[in-house]
């Protein structure tokens, strides 16, 4: 099997990530971009997560944008409170599919902090 590099995420809005462990990326279908799971994460925007509250791993999804690489299509964080879940999350790989929702149908998610 041979590895081709096919786009590069070196740093995201908020900094470089950089995940010691598993991670995955795949090009998706419609779009041709790359999505990325940074699964192991201990800090980002150069603060540990200890220091922000957080628990000791964290997830970071990111789609980058061809078009556009500094801004990307879709970012996700996955976190916990360092006094609810100390280890904090990890994750192998993610996968986008497309809505289970009908055409018209908009699903909001509020930011829970």
């Amino acid at each position: 099997m041979t590895v081709t590099q096919v786009a590069a995420c070196s740093k995201t809005l908020n900094g470089a990530l950089f995940s010691s462990a598993v991670g995955d990326a795949d090009a998706q279908p419609t779009t041709g971009n790359p999505l990325g799971v940074w699964s192991t994460l201990t800090a980002q925007a150069g603060v540990s997560n200890a220091t922000a509250g957080l628990g000791n791993r964290s997830v970071r999804v990111i789609e980058v944008d061809l078009d556009m690489p500094d801004r990307p299509a879709l970012d996700i964080r996955l976190s916990s409170a360092r006094s609810e879940l100390p280890a904090g999350y990890k994750m192998y790989w993610v996968e986008r599919i497309p809505s289970l929702y009908p055409d018209g149908v908009v699903v909001m998610i509020e930011d829970a902090q």
